[in-house]
């Protein structure tokens, strides 16, 4: 028979009415753990049901109000207290003090007296309740003040014997009868308090250090040191006394300085300003000034380099201007943030800057001095960018779909997800979003401007031009429409061109010389669609006009002679060169240049190109190789002792020429016996010319030269492929390794 089941001997936990459901648990938990904003919120939902809650709220609100840093702020938690337990002493005295030291006597005295009528012995209510009362009228008559006592009288003495212009009766030596024979010379005004307020010892009270502190920078201020005045008052705000005669007496103090200074010594200036620049919050005395210090500084920093300073000035700067509604739009003060973050390769600080600078863009129509839609569209770049080189581009994209959700008719922030999009390679979502931008505005043109390039992107050229009409037929002028307009054609017909479709090619050309006269491209490309079709009158009309549009652009003229040499016209390319004469300087550049072109369209690519070991060249040269050489010779005279342009031009003839670039690296060596690297070149020229001796004689005295100079590293890379020389796999590994690449951009 089976056996029965048996209770569990499990012992159940008693039930004592709160379980980890109940709000009064979790909010006492919130309070236990200093998160006094849920303990409210949880408490104040159970006031219509649990009058029990009142007291546990009051002490709430009384220890939030407590846990703040300014007065104003614990205004709302102390008399919020109050209302919920109005005889609890000590919710009325922190109220008093706080009005009081907002300058609100009148209630600071009410508050203060409802203390005391509770009890007159609770201490220091009367002491604060008589200075109130001195404060508002120094002729009070304190004695018949409640909770007035024989501690009060002996504190409120001197006090009461300075607001009667009399000496306390205070002649020893402790610190607290200094400070009182001290201030008693403050109103003489001739700075002779001073010696007694520079006394460091320790008073009663933090306060009572302030006080002494703040007088011994009146002292200092009436014997003439403005600085040490100012050295004094900065010291006791820093201690968060805070009062308007100390914001006064600082802000006198710093527009004498800044008036005195006149930009003499501006790191100081800016230093002072740095200081005190939540001074000038909501102080349009200040606020303009130090603007102007903190942006020279910063300006001078960054020109020196030292971006880390700039970038503190700035944010003071930026701080003092977003307090005072009447300096203007932060938006220059940004801009130079954001450069000090990229400088500082802080990209994605910079990318906030710049993000911050957005937000400053007017919804509707352009305010005097606006960036154009050409530069808000510049910074939206650098926004992406700094997200991209953050190692998070899709952070942008996150944060413009946050602010898309936010506001979903924002079409600013649309278009910047658009290019979020596009820089993090996702151009489907990118042109998902332009149609949902078009779907609200069929013509916004920074949108259709996007999709065109989209589509283009992936060779939908007619859907590119159709995306584009709409702008160019209501702005016929719009220019950043027509030149993406010029283009999408000059793209479209090249591709056309390739796939030797001429007709089509020709249309797409001439279209884009129709939106785009005066630029010689369309008409260059018409040329060589001549050339394609071996029309070599209609080739010359177009280049021709290239060359007239063109002015003194050597671009034009290098791009002429190349389309003259797939037509294999050596007389064209001499009378474009002629041309190119009279109308620019010839540079040793651009002749070295048009002679590397001729030789490229002469002759195929060497073998050195490619794997496997090179062959020595023997056809023979033909007329474009002829005057390619003679271009050579050519720069090569006209600046005989420039050993780099030889070794250069050595660099990239080992491509197509490796004989003759042998004669030039021999003369690059010549002419720079000290340049190691110069060395590792005529030896890799000697390899594929098979002069084995000749390449380790050339690496032997690279290598030394190099370790002579320090340069153990190419020294080692040098022996190491002289080790190799002769083996018929080095050609092969010359190819491959990119550690012994020649570069001819390093000469």
């Amino acid at each position: 028979m089976p056996s029965r089941k048996q209770p569990s001997q499990r012992t159940r936990r008693p039930d004592t009415g709160v379980t980890a459901r109940d709000p009064r648990e979790r909010g006492l938990q919130a309070f236990n753990a200093g998160r006094f904003d849920d303990a409210i919120a949880i408490w104040s939902r159970l006031m219509q049901v649990d009058r029990t809650i009142f007291s546990v709220l009051a002490e709430a609100h009384f220890r939030r109000a407590l846990a703040r840093t300014l007065d104003e702020d614990r205004l709302d938690d102390l008399r919020r207290a109050l209302e919920l337990r109005p005889r609890d002493f000590r919710y009325q005295y922190h109220l008093g003090l706080a009005l009081h030291r907002l300058g609100d006597l009148d209630g600071a005295i009410e508050r203060y007296r409802a203390v005391v009528g509770q009890d007159p012995g609770i201490p220091g209510a009367g002491l604060v309740l008589a200075l109130a009362h001195l404060e508002r009228d120094p002729r009070t008559d304190v004695t018949t003040l409640p909770g007035y006592d024989t501690q009060v009288h002996a504190l409120l003495a001197p006090v009461q014997a300075l607001l009667h212009s009399t000496a306390p009766a205070a002649g020893g030596d402790t610190p607290i009868e200094r400070l009182w024979r001290g201030l008693a010379l403050i109103p003489k005004g001739d700075g002779s308090a001073r010696e007694l307020m520079a006394d460091n010892r320790k008073l009663p009270s933090a306060l009572a250090a302030n006080v002494r502190r703040y007088y011994l920078g009146v002292a200092a201020a009436q014997a003439g040191d403005l600085d040490g005045a100012l050295e004094a008052w900065q010291h006791v705000r820093d201690q968060h006394m805070d009062t308007p005669w100390l914001r006064d007496n600082l802000t006198a103090a710093i527009l004498q300085r800044l008036s005195e200074d006149n930009g003499a010594d501006i790191d100081r200036t800016a230093q002072l300003v740095h200081r005190a620049a939540n001074l000038a919050a909501g102080n349009p005395a200040l606020a303009e000034p130090f603007v102007q210090v903190l942006d020279r500084s910063a300006r001078a920093a960054a020109t020196r380099g030292d971006w880390v300073q700039a970038r503190i000035l700035w944010l003071d700067a930026l701080d003092v201007v977003r307090a005072n509604a009447g300096l203007g739009s932060p938006r220059p003060i940004l801009h130079n943030l954001a450069l000090a973050h990229e400088a500082q390769e802080e990209w994605g600080e910079a990318a906030e800057m710049w993000r911050a600078m957005l937000r400053t863009r007017a919804r509707k129509g352009g305010a005097a001095g606006q960036p154009g839609d050409a530069q808000w569209s510049w910074i939206r770049k650098r926004v992406v960018e700094c997200y991209k080189r953050a190692g998070t581009p899709g952070e942008a994209v996150t944060i413009f779909r946050q602010a898309i959700k936010a506001t979903p008719d924002d079409l600013d922030a649309r278009l910047q997800l658009v290019d979020a999009l596009m820089a993090n390679e996702q151009e489907q979502a990118a042109y998902n979003e332009v149609e949902r931008i078009l779907a609200i505005d069929p013509m916004h043109v920074d949108a259709r401007l996007r999709g065109s390039v989209l589509l283009g992107a992936s060779d939908e050229f007619q859907l590119a031009r159709a995306m584009l009409q709409p702008v160019l037929q209501q702005q016929p002028e719009h220019e950043t429409a027509r030149r993406q307009m010029v283009q999408l054609l000059l793209t479209e017909g090249q591709r056309n061109l390739v796939w030797f479709d001429f007709a089509a090619a020709e249309r797409a050309f001439q279209e884009a010389h129709r939106y785009a006269p005066m630029d010689w491209h369309p008409l260059l490309n018409l040329g060589r669609v001549a050339i394609s079709q071996h029309n070599l009158h209609r080739a010359a009309e177009m280049l021709t006009r290239v060359l007239e549009l063109a002015g003194d652009q050597a671009d034009a003229y290098l791009a002429v002679i190349d389309c003259w040499a797939v037509a294999d016209q050596i007389d064209e390319i001499r009378a474009t060169l002629a041309r190119a004469e009279a109308a620019l300087p010839l540079t040793g550049d651009f002749l070295i240049e048009v002679g590397l072109m001729l030789l490229e369209r002469d002759r195929p690519a060497s073998p050195f190109a490619v794997l496997g070991p090179p062959q020595k060249r023997k056809a023979k040269p033909g007329p474009r190789s002829r005057l390619a050489l003679e271009l050579f010779d050519r720069a090569m005279a006209a600046d005989p002792e420039n050993g780099r342009m030889r070794l250069a031009l050595a660099a990239q003839l080992m491509r197509v020429e490796p004989e003759l670039a042998l004669r030039y690296a021999e003369e690059g060596v010549r002419l720079l016996p000290e340049v190691p690297e110069a060395y590792m070149l005529l030896a890799t020229l000697h390899i594929v010319s098979e002069r084995v001796r000749d390449a380790k004689d050339a690496l032997r005295r690279g290598a030394r030269l190099a370790r002579q100079q320090g340069n153990a590293e190419l020294a080692d890379e040098m022996e190491e492929m002289r080790r190799h020389v002769g083996d018929p796999m080095l050609p092969m590994m010359l190819q491959l390794n990119p550690l012994m690449d020649i570069d001819d951009d390093d000469w």
